[in-house]
């Protein structure tokens, strides 16, 4: 009974997805517009990635970079933020850090007042955590004339693929079979296929350095008052002023 109730709570969390990701793509009357951003973390590149591999004896450790995307259902296109460890690591403030620095360079553009559906997976020590839900009301302050709400929908453990994973297909295709130096080099790698095929599904490709990334669970926790009780059992959130 209980794996029918997870597969039933599966299948209907992916129909209310596919309902949105189609609601999103129809046209928008010239007063209000839904933007619906799927997100999510890819796998570590482990790098460098060279064709013959070395031993131990070259490399004791690799260098882990981390590749965050989030596409806009609308357009079907992503933007790709790739940074590596010594950057920050992939916790809350980074993936707020990466929200704040997508949403400020697009928000002027989105017709006003507009609603945000975000779609993540389950994680709870990147997206399904405090901080990014007082991130999500601190947006709603910052733009008061450009949100009038903000949703949250997280995707059930075990769920089936969505967007940002086949767009990270699509990264990983591309990189087939090639030496990676370093994470510059996966960057060039990148934002060369922007301009060949990945123009079909890749808007944008971004390198992050340490300075990109800012302590936001100190601020927000200074700032934004209050927790949400019962985080972890929740599956769909919505804020408004």
């Amino acid at each position: 009974d209980r794996q029918l109730n997870h597969l039933s709570l599966a299948r209907s969390k992916r129909d209310a997805y596919s309902h949105l990701v189609k609601q999103s793509r129809l046209p928008c009357d010239a007063s209000r517009r839904t933007v619906m951003p799927s997100c999510d973390v890819a796998k570590y590149y482990s790098l460098p990635r060279l064709r013959v591999s070395p031993t131990s004896q070259v490399f004791s450790t690799q260098l882990r970079c981390r590749m965050f995307g989030i596409v806009d259902e609308k357009t079907d296109k992503s933007v790709l933020y790739v940074w590596s460890e010594l950057s920050a690591r992939c916790g809350s403030s980074a993936i707020c850090s990466m929200f704040h620095r997508y949403i400020n360079s697009r928000i002027y553009r989105w017709e006003r007042p507009c609603s945000l559906v975000f779609q993540f997976d389950n994680c709870p020590g990147q997206n399904k955590n405090q901080n990014v839900m007082r991130f999500f009301a601190y947006l709603l302050l910052l733009f008061p004339n450009n949100l009038e709400s903000i949703q949250v929908n997280f995707m059930i453990p075990g769920h089936t693929k969505f967007s940002p994973d086949r767009h990270f297909a699509f990264a990983r295709n591309s990189l087939r079979d090639v030496q990676i130096e370093s994470p510059s080099r996966l960057e060039e790698l990148l934002a060369a296929h922007v301009s060949s095929v990945a123009s079909q599904w890749l808007e944008e490709i971004s390198r992050l350095r340490y300075g990109a990334f800012a302590d936001w669970n100190t601020f927000l926790g200074s700032t934004i008052d209050g927790n949400i009780s019962g985080l972890r059992d929740l599956f769909t959130m919505s804020l408004s002023r």
